[in-house]
Parts: structure tokens; C-alpha cells; sequence
């Protein structure tokens, strides 16, 4: 249930959480087969995993994986080869690296048209 983009996205066709990231109901072996719901992109990037992998990682429930990074940025994406397992802390850090990418960016842009308030905008940077 997915289409592939232009990028090599494969762009989840199915449910998606208010933020738009893809997700799916799975199974809980951990939990008497209960139903659950969990993002299609981490199940994606764990059979992958299981695929590569010398042990049974029916051992190991879903949720004790890491965060799941979409290095493509687009995140309905459900290609594993765009998804990388990381640290929450680690996820964070990348998250607020881009934020500050696109700040400095737009600060730049300032002191461009208006050169007047480059003193101004380098406080504002300061404190970023």
C-alpha cells in the first residue's frame, strides 16, 4: 500500500497520525496478540532488520527500538533504506540542528536586504 515518488519515497498509502506520519495496526506478541498501533515507518525499518539479522527479534518488542529518523525528511515515508534507527536524544539534537539551519538562513536574508540591521540581527543570532 504505497507508491514510490520520484525521490525513491515509498509514500504510505494507508492511515497516518495527525502529524502525517504513516501507521498501522500490527499484532503484540509480547501481549497475547493484542492489537496494536504502531508507525509503519518503524515496523518497515525493523523487518529489515529481522531480514539482515542472526537473532530473533520476535524477542524484542517494537517499541523498545530506538526512534526512527526519515533522513529523506518526508514523513509518510515508509522506504527502510530512508529510515535510521537512532537515540531519542540523538533525534532531537538533528531536529533542532535543522532549526537552526533554517534560522541562520532567514537571519541571513535579513542582513542582506536590510544591512543597516546586521548589528541587531547578530544579537538575535546570539541567543539562538
Amino acid at each position: 500500500m504505497y507508491e514510490i515518488n520520484d525521490d525513491g519515497c515509498w509514500i504510505f498509502k494507508g492511515s497516518k497520525t495527525k502529524s502525517g506520519y504513516a501507521q498501522c495496526h500490527s499484532y503484540n506478541l509480547h501481549s497475547k496478540h493484542s492489537e496494536v498501533v504502531v508507525g509503519a515507518y518503524k515496523l518497515s525499518l525493523y523487518l529489515k532488520i529481522r531480514e539482515n539479522s542472526s537473532h530473533d527479534l520476535h524477542l524484542t518488542p517494537l517499541s523498545l527500538y530506538g526512534d526512527v529518523h526519515h533522513s529523506c525528511k518526508i514523513r509518510d515515508c515508509i522506504n527502510p533504506d530512508h529510515l535510521i534507527e537512532i537515540s531519542e536524544n540523538l533525534h532531537g539534537v538533528m531536529h533542532n540542528l535543522g532549526n537552526l539551519r533554517i534560522a541562520n538562513s532567514v537571519l541571513d536574508e535579513l542582513i542582506d536586504h536590510y544591512p543597516h540591521l546586521e548589528a541587531e540581527v547578530n544579537l538575535l543570532r546570539d541567543k539562538l
